[in-house]
């Protein structure tokens, strides 16, 4: 009997995990740059928000290095998330897209967070397309 419920389960699982692979199949990612400038400390560049048919999750940072930059992702109220802070560049905040659709709509935001130094900042991002969105 014990051994009958362990096949049972076992097709389940084999069954859910193809009705999720269907459901994924056709998402794709989109790599993109959304700000590069010579920037003084504390100014920095944001991305659009994202959409109801997309997240971003990974957000990164480029810069000459030795000095702080920061990455985060902000919410439509303002709300900052998941920041990260470092000297060492290329600066990558990764975000798993669970996390990102639990923030809802985002923007991604990067800032040269040194406290005297002016650098140039290039920022990126990876968004998460997902391909059976109306």
């Amino acid at each position: 009997m014990e051994l009958r419920r362990l096949w049972v389960a076992l097709g389940v699982g084999c069954i859910l995990a193809f009705l999720g692979a269907q459901a994924a199949e056709g998402d794709y990612t989109q790599v993109g740059q959304y700000f590069r400038a010579y920037v003084a400390p504390s100014q920095g560049g944001a991305s659009g928000y994202s959409g109801g048919c997309d997240a971003y999750i990974v957000n990164e940072a480029d810069w000459p290095g030795a000095n702080y930059a920061r990455v985060t992702y902000i919410d439509t109220s303002g709300n900052w998330h998941y920041t990260v802070k470092s000297t060492s560049s290329p600066l990558d905040d990764v975000l798993t897209v669970g996390q990102s659709n639990a923030l809802g709509r985002t923007k991604e935001y990067c800032q040269n967070a040194s406290n005297a130094t002016a650098y140039l900042l290039s920022c990126s991002f990876k968004d998460y397309i997902f391909s059976n969105c109306v």
